[in-house]
């Protein structure tokens, strides 16, 4: 009897503990992807970052029950997250339960920007390949600065100039042949790495995070934010 009492006192408290709710705050990405579930589908996409990262998207195979998508915005909200006893999981779906509370913060879809929107001095917060204790350390602090056509900055060791042109009927760019000083610092690899990811930029993208280079692949080159 009283092992028969034991064995439903824990059934009862496992019961209790996957039934309990969690709250978080996530983010929604402006678009939905292609995934791969039981079959083809459309999924959205999260993250839990404080500010988005254009490299964290995780697919969400399931829905968040009472949020509405929309296309076009990225959306930060509060959802709770409920873990289903397995028996009350139907099939092929997600043993967690996730449904919306409220949105916090809606930005409309990132935008490229002209490079009239790009004039003045930005300081660069993140370079693809460079981590971030390496890119504290150089000799002098990278950032880039448009004026017009032209534009110059620092790599982290050694002053940069060169152009920059828009190109006909869609908003991408083409950067000219980089010239730089020749002074050697003790860190030559994040100069390197710098003058590599704005040659190969072809695009610059507004997001909550700051302004993005992207490639010709659409990855990430580089983040800047506005000198304030």
């Amino acid at each position: 009897m009283k092992n028969t009492f034991l064995i439903l006192f824990s059934i009862i408290m496992t019961s209790c503990a996957s039934i309990k709710e969690t709250e978080k705050t996530i983010w929604v990405n402006y678009q939905k992807v292609n995934c791969q579930g039981v079959s083809s589908k459309k999924c959205i996409q999260i993250q839990e970052n404080e500010v988005v990262d254009p490299t964290k998207w995780t697919n969400l195979y399931t829905d968040i029950k009472g949020f509405n998508f929309v296309p076009g915005q990225l959306t930060k909200m509060v959802i709770t997250e409920k873990k289903l006893p397995l028996n009350k999981v139907p099939a092929d779906a997600s043993s967690i339960e996730r449904n919306f509370v409220k949105v916090v913060e809606v930005v409309q879809k990132p935008i490229s920007l002209t490079i009239d929107e790009l004039q003045g001095k930005w300081l660069i917060s993140s370079i693809t390949g460079i981590n971030t204790e390496e890119l504290k350390e150089v000799a002098r602090q990278p950032f880039l600065k448009f004026d017009g056509n032209r534009l110059s900055g620092n790599n982290g060791c050694n002053s940069i100039t060169t152009t920059i042109t828009e190109t006909e009927k869609t908003i991408t760019f083409k950067v000219g042949l980089i010239m730089e000083t020749k002074i050697f610092c003790k860190n030559m690899q994040v100069p390197k790495v710098f003058n590599k990811m704005i040659s190969n930029s072809v695009s610059f993208l507004y997001t909550p995070k700051g302004v993005i280079l992207l490639n010709k692949d659409n990855q990430q080159n580089m983040v800047l934010v506005r000198e304030k």
